[in-house]
């Protein structure tokens, strides 16, 4: 039965304890990335947030990757998540490690590329013979980054992993016994692919238990089936071939034959007779009668399955991928299958037959195996599941021209994986994204896409030394765009626009006040005002009139609550200030590094928030219109970490598509200003409380408590206690009996 590690904490990849035969850390450091595939999910994240295996580890995610999970992983690590609303991530098809499960090491044989190698994957086959492999846990490469990323939301999020190799009826019915023993009175599901299929079967068979079920994410679930499987069938599929590269025993219609026509999991993501009734694809005799076939028993099992599924309600959330070349159809010709390709799909599952009815679906430009590892999918994953809905993602997508379908003989798919290399001929590279149309390490909107480019000459020591004096970085020339440093107060830059984040009921700090101070207290009087209310991707315009500032505008852009601050967030907003500009004719701005009361790493937020700029800059600027963006800092240590982070980046494929100007200034000292002011006092710490689901069973309230301490090195330190309504009405009244501690 599938379990969550929740329920049977297996030794963590710390411990001390020895068996024969076991490697020790000095044995595993300093190997190839092969070695990391043997590790669990849970190993996987007290190494990222330890720090070690750290060179195992970036083998096996890829440089950047790694660094943006250890990230993470430091984060979620201090956000405890006691009280916190439990969620349980179900991977996709092939999402699960399979194997036999040991106290110290598991032998585990999917995804081991070295087993695999050896020709052990026909040992995976279900043809009936005794079979003691079962799932040991989530694929780490392709689910690390959404578990951590729910973890530092606040929410206690564990797997619940499952063998994908049985039917769906099955797997239903283990989910079933899961609910059961989960302690917590209300259950969020986050499903990729597959697993909202198991979730729909779980619901069918025991409404009871599945009402404990508070609400379901399905991301790229494929609910009338999918194409993939029949080329999966067919031995075309790319990760059918890329698997057989790696295999230096069977080749590709050996693998589908022997083991991949056996798994029942497989056949029930077939196309439903619902949408797709072109060819009975049921009927063994319907396929071509070359090459490898699938088992009629198999077959005649599945449209009952599918037929079972519970239909939708209230609390089935979708997020789909589209505008990827993806499969939308398929018929027979001469005995062979001629499939038909438009981007209507996410690469795997086309729209049509992801779409359920009753659901309210999101849609996002991203293919099936990377819609887990995508940033803006997680953080709307996060937002539906505290809210119910979410402004990340359009509830309505159609192609910006007309989709142009083409056939694609199946002959043509037939030309072996990676040019035909093999064995150890592939690279690490290579073997970490042989899954990739089902699970994938990186994703679209992630700035280093999971790889360790090649440098430059920006990267080169010498140059990090050297003045940014019309220092350029072009590849493509699609883009032009100056970037200047300046250092000082953002109230000596001659722009057009000032750009500045604010948090939603925070009052302004550090550069706004600055510019509060020129402006007289317009925008204290504003904020106070609630004029603007700092909604996460809110733009609000302010007009500098005849204030002693050199920039026309003061554009202010929403962050959201402070507590909910993240890369995602960051990236919206930059997004939708570059829209506003380019829609508004205003061609370069001055900002900070936006977020800097977060905490958040100044690498990640200064590549966050150029992810944003550069999006809408592709997105909306066709002229090449847009000049010019000024980042300033008055802290000369923080200039030089901002000033080599932006280096860094140059480096990485985050520049591919602009070609851009370095250059740096020194402001003058900022002016002091001619009217008096009553001293403002100390600046202000703030407080949030929020109130999570409370365990009904238990009588308890689950409060997460977050505190934006205050100064130019602020953070935010967040935390969750369980109490009892009594204490908590002991508390408000101890507060009322002195009010001047209470605001509201």
């Amino acid at each position: 039965m599938a379990k969550s590690k929740s329920r049977q904490r297996r030794p963590s990849s710390s411990s001390k304890r020895q068996r024969p035969g076991r490697r020790d850390a000095k044995d595993v450091q300093g190997r190839n990335a092969l070695a990391a595939y043997s590790y669990r999910e849970d190993q996987i994240e007290d190494a990222l947030a330890t720090g070690k295996d750290a060179d195992l580890l970036k083998s096996y995610f890829g440089e950047a990757q790694y660094q943006e999970l250890r990230g993470l992983a430091t984060e979620a690590q201090r956000r405890t998540v006691r009280g916190g609303q439990r969620v349980l991530i179900l991977p996709g098809i092939m999402g699960s490690t399979i194997g036999k499960g040991r106290s110290i090491r598991d032998d585990v044989l999917w995804f081991d590329p070295v087993d695999i190698a050896r020709g052990r994957l026909t040992q995976l086959a279900l043809d009936g013979s005794t079979n003691n492999f079962t799932a040991l846990g989530a694929i780490p490469l392709a689910y690390t980054g959404l578990s951590l990323r729910l973890k530092s939301a606040g929410f206690d999020a564990d797997f619940h992993y499952y063998d994908w190799r049985k039917g769906l009826d099955v797997l239903g019915k283990e989910l079933v016994a899961q609910l059961q023993q989960e302690p917590a009175a209300q259950v969020a599901l986050v499903a990729h692919s597959m697993g909202g299929l198991v979730v729909r079967a779980a619901v069918a068979r025991d409404s009871s238990v599945t009402r404990k079920i508070s609400r379901l994410v399905m991301i790229g679930t494929p609910n009338h089936g999918s194409f993939a499987p029949v080329q999966a069938i067919r031995a075309v599929y790319p990760v059918v071939k890329q698997v057989a590269a790696i295999d230096l025993v069977h080749d590709a219609e050996e693998l589908s034959s022997l083991v991949f026509t056996t798994f029942p999991g497989l056949y029930q993501l077939l196309p439903t007779k619902e949408v797709f009734d072109d060819i009975d694809l049921f009927d063994v005799d319907s396929w071509p009668t070359e090459g490898p076939k699938p088992q009629q028993s198999l077959l005649t099992q599945v449209p009952p399955v599918q037929q079972s599924l519970a239909p939708a309600d209230d609390r089935f959330f979708l997020i789909a991928g589209v505008n990827q070349e993806t499969v939308v159809d398929v018929e027979l010709r001469d005995n062979e299958f001629v499939y038909e390709q438009s981007n209507e799909g996410d690469g795997t599952v086309p729209k049509a037959f992801a779409e359920l009815e009753g659901t309210k679906t999101y849609y996002i430009e991203e293919s099936h195996g990377s819609l887990p590892n995508n940033r803006t999918v997680a953080q709307a994953t996060i937002d539906i599941l505290q809210q119910g809905d979410t402004s990340l993602l359009p509830q309505q997508w159609a192609p910006s021209q007309r989709s142009t379908a083409r056939a694609l003989p199946e002959q043509e798919l037939r030309i072996p994986a990676y040019g035909g290399r093999k064995g150890k001929e592939l690279t690490e590279q290579d073997i970490r994204h042989a899954l990739d149309g089902f699970i994938a390490p990186d994703s679209r909107d992630r700035a280093v896409a999971g790889e360790t480019p090649p440098a430059t000459a920006v990267a080169q020591p010498s140059l990090l030394e050297q003045p940014l004096n019309q220092v350029i970085v072009g590849r493509r020339r699609q883009h032009r765009l100056d970037i200047r440093l300046a250092l000082g107060s953002i109230t000596e830059l001659d722009s057009r626009a000032y750009v500045l984040g604010i948090y939603r009921n925070v009052a302004p700090s550090g550069p706004a006040d600055a510019l509060d101070e020129r402006m007289g207290g317009a925008i204290r009087d504003f904020t106070a005002r609630r004029m603007f209310g700092g909604n996460v991707g809110e733009v609000f315009v302010m007009p500098t009139g005849r204030h002693p500032l050199q920039a026309d505008f003061v554009i202010f852009a929403g962050l959201g609550d402070f507590d909910q601050f993240s890369g995602t967030v960051l990236q919206v907003s930059a997004e939708n200030i570059v829209r506003t500009c380019i829609r508004t004719s205003v061609e370069e701005f001055g900002t900070v590094l936006l977020g800097g009361r977060s905490g958040q790493d100044i690498d990640r937020a200064l590549q966050d928030l150029l992810t944003g700029f550069f999006r809408a800059l592709k997105d909306t600027d066709g002229d090449h219109w847009f000049r010019r963006i000024t980042v300033c800092e008055m802290n000369q240590q923080r200039y030089q970490d901002i000033r080599s982070a932006l280096l860094r980046l140059a480096t990485t494929p985050l520049f591919d598509d602009i070609e851009v100007t370095f250059d740096e200034v020194r402001l003058k000292p900022p002016l002091v200003p001619s009217g008096l002011r009553a001293p403002k006092g100390p600046e202000p710490a703030y407080l949030l409380v929020r109130q999570e689901t409370p365990d009904q069973d238990k009588g308890m309230l689950s409060l997460t408590s977050s505190i934006l301490t205050p100064g130019s090195k602020a953070s935010v330190i967040t935390d969750t206690q369980q109490l009892t309504s009594e204490d908590l009405d002991r508390h408000f009244k101890r507060w009322s009996r002195r009010p001047s501690i209470l605001t509201c």
